[in-house]
């Protein structure tokens, strides 16, 4: 299935990166759209919030949308079963649906999309430590995922992810997700224990 870009879907991700900024955590949001046509569901990263690595904005939306499913009366599953959906079952919801995402996902993150099989990805700037999407290690890649793995420990050279391809596309608004991150890391981060703690100018 075919996906194209559309901006208001990425501005909506931003709206949801900003949340994180105020609440000082790395200003990183996303939003699910099924079918390309309606946001489904949103999440930022609440990691410091939450106190758990895995609350990153991918697996925030995805948890909230498995929450949805579960309910027969959500309005939003409602809506989908109307509009195409045959199951319940995560899975088939996201095979249809695109991730617009500020932040190129982490390993751990696009290997959940991955495992899960959303339908496309588009997101903002790479992540430079971490980019599961290409930057680091393409996880969407079955060839090249492959080939790391045989690079890596015994335990992961078995491992294999299901048939299926993801097209992931990167840059979509650039600038603006630097910015975002530029505008977090220059700030002082006051959840840092206190002798890790920088004092930086307020933003």
């Amino acid at each position: 299935m075919a996906f194209e870009y559309h901006d208001e879907f990425m501005a909506v991700a931003f709206h949801e990166a900003k949340k994180a900024l105020h609440n000082d955590e790395v200003p990183v949001g996303c939003v699910l759209v099924f079918g390309n046509k309606t946001v489904i569901s949103c999440g930022h990263n609440e990691t410091n919030e939450g106190c758990s690595a895995l609350f990153h904005a991918e697996l925030v939306a995805i948890q909230k949308l498995m929450n949805k499913l579960k309910n027969e009366a959500d309005p939003t599953t409602c809506w989908m079963l109307k509009n195409g959906l045959e199951s319940r079952k995560i899975e088939d919801v996201l095979q249809r649906s695109v991730l617009y995402v500020t932040v190129e996902p982490c390993i751990m993150c696009a290997s959940a999309l991955r495992m899960l099989t959303v339908g496309r990805v588009f997101y903002g700037c790479r992540n430079d430590r971490f980019g599961g999407n290409g930057t680091t290690l393409s996880v969407h890649d079955s060839t090249t995922f492959r080939e790391k793995c045989k690079e890596g420990n015994p335990a992961t050279r078995s491992f294999s992810f299901p048939p299926y391809e993801s097209t992931c596309v990167e840059g979509t608004r650039l600038n603006q997700s630097i910015d975002l991150l530029k505008n977090f890391y220059k700030g002082e981060n006051k959840r840092a224990p206190t002798e890790k703690r920088i004092l930086k100018p307020a933003r």
